[in-house]
């Protein structure tokens, strides 16, 4: 359930941090990676497929973003044609990722929309078993940038109980990337760990730089001792937004 907000709290407020132009500069630390190595490359898988915008979830209109038939405009009823290509990613593409990552002993990151997973269960035990980590996207794949905070705040909440249900990790989530959060989303999703007991590790919600970094803590805004936030950034540049980022995409709505 989630907590009513305190008169003074800034739970549904837009949380930002002074912008930094500097960064680290010349004087990039030693991450001090495992075993000396020179760099260290983190493969994120996202699975977010049957959590997208549907009909038959009760959303106004079919998903439209990122699909290969870019003249599709986003249409008031069900898409075969849609719905089956978000199908392809579980169906064929996880598969073959997750074999390629065992055959060279790689471990990656699979960030999860829960209702996604909810409707496969069946690759919660593989990632598992691939020594996977399994971090959260919400429990839905859509865009949070101007949606009424309570409601995702709801679907926070809703995607941690989603993900202790099908994992069995009581703990988690511990790391968390909406790739199209809204400015409240930092301070929900820690304001939630926090309260559900949980150790948020990491935000990978940040394009700024290729090394991980700390910015202050959302929660040291409500009075919480800062112990930071600790931003593991994405990469634009070698993400699959690039193969289709160039592609006219139309927000006409068919009737």
């Amino acid at each position: 359930m989630i907590s009513a907000p305190t008169p003074t709290s800034k739970r549904y407020e837009d949380f930002f941090v002074e912008r930094d132009f500097y960064g680290y500069g010349f004087n990039t630390p030693d991450p001090q990676w495992p075993g000396e190595a020179k760099i260290a490359i983190n493969f994120l898988v996202t699975y977010h497929e049957g959590s997208e915008l549907s009909m038959e979830l009760g959303d106004p209109h079919a998903e439209n973003l990122w699909v290969e038939p870019i003249a599709l405009q986003p249409m008031r009823r069900r898409s075969d044609m849609v719905e089956s290509e978000m199908e392809f990613g579980p169906r064929v593409g996880l598969p073959r990722l997750l074999q390629a990552f065992a055959e060279f002993n790689m471990p990656c990151t699979v960030s999860v929309a829960t209702r996604a997973l909810k409707r496969a269960p069946y690759w919660v035990k593989k990632l598992q078993e691939g020594g996977h980590e399994i971090a959260c996207a919400s429990s839905r794949w859509i865009d949070y940038r101007n949606i009424d905070p309570v409601v995702e705040e709801q679907h926070l909440s809703d995607a941690i109980d989603e993900f202790q249900a099908l994992t069995g990790d009581k703990s988690g989530p511990q790391g968390w990337y909406l790739e199209r959060g809204s400015n409240v989303s930092p301070r929900l999703y820690s304001q939630l760990s926090q309260e559900r007991g949980l150790k948020m590790l990491y935000t990978s919600d940040s394009y700024g730089d290729d090394l991980p970094y700390w910015v202050s803590s959302p929660l040291a805004e409500d009075g919480a001792v800062d112990d930071g936030m600790l931003i593991i950034p994405h990469n634009l540049s070698t993400d699959d937004f690039r193969c289709k980022s160039s592609f006219p995409i139309s927000r006409t709505v068919m009737n």
